[in-house]
């Protein structure tokens, strides 16, 4: 009798070893499958973008379109009838944000004369000062001084605390009773809140963001992303 129960434990056994070996090769399969197609994917969006920028060729159906956004009232750099009216929609600590600045400064050069850019906030909350340095950027416009300010920030970004945003207001040159007041009532705080909600009313997700001639381009650190979007929508 106990033999019979020995043999029957141990072909028990046996088959409960055999379920496990085949269920541990089944997940490693499934495994080794699931790798490959996501290597694929990253290799084939990697090969688009290489390709001078035919990932939007590919994507154009998809770019969102938002007509008549609102650019009165905020900082313009740029001809007011420019054939090119590029949104971004930016945040002061944001490291793509900088990196940006080189491709847009690229895009005047290319297009001397036909570019208008508009600066929107859309302080990130992870970011510890984007509102602080969105406040001096305003509190320096208010003394006509937004674009020294901006690139400042951008320029130090590495520096950005609430202590440094005055030595750099001062280094400026700005009236620093006036800013700081400015900054201790924070008077544009609620106008810059506002503008990142209604940035995501519109479809920003993070930042940069930008619309070309109203149609929304994340950044990707790609110029041809832009010059393709630009000549596409462009006379």
């Amino acid at each position: 009798m106990s033999s019979t129960k020995s043999t029957t434990i141990d072909s028990t056994s046996s088959r409960l070893e055999l379920l496990n070996t085949n269920l541990v090769v089944l997940l490693l399969i499934i495994q080794i499958v699931l790798t490959g197609v996501l290597v694929y994917r990253i290799f084939r969006v990697e090969k688009l973008v290489s390709q001078t920028g035919k990932i939007n060729e590919i994507q154009s159906n998809e770019i969102k379109f938002v007509p008549n956004i609102k650019t009165e009232g905020y900082p313009t750099k740029g001809p007011e009838n420019a054939q090119i009216t590029i949104i971004e929609f930016g945040d002061y600590q944001c490291v793509y944000c900088k990196q940006a600045e080189d491709i847009i400064n690229q895009l005047f050069q290319n297009h001397p004369g036909q570019i208008k850019l508009v600066f929107r906030d859309y302080p990130i909350p992870s970011h510890p000062y984007s509102i602080d340095a969105a406040e001096a950027a305003a509190c320096a416009a208010d003394q006509g001084m937004f674009w020294e300010m901006h690139d400042a920030l951008f320029e130090q970004q590495d520096q950005i605390t609430s202590t440094f945003l005055p030595q750099l207001a001062s280094d400026l040159g700005l009236n620093m009773n006036q800013w700081n007041a400015c900054m201790s009532s924070h008077q544009h705080k609620e106008a810059i809140q506002a503008d990142a909600m209604e940035g995501a009313a519109l479809g920003v997700t993070g930042t940069p963001n930008f619309f070309v001639n109203g149609y929304l381009l994340p950044f990707a650190g790609n110029l041809m992303d832009f010059e393709n979007l630009i000549a596409k929508n462009t006379n």
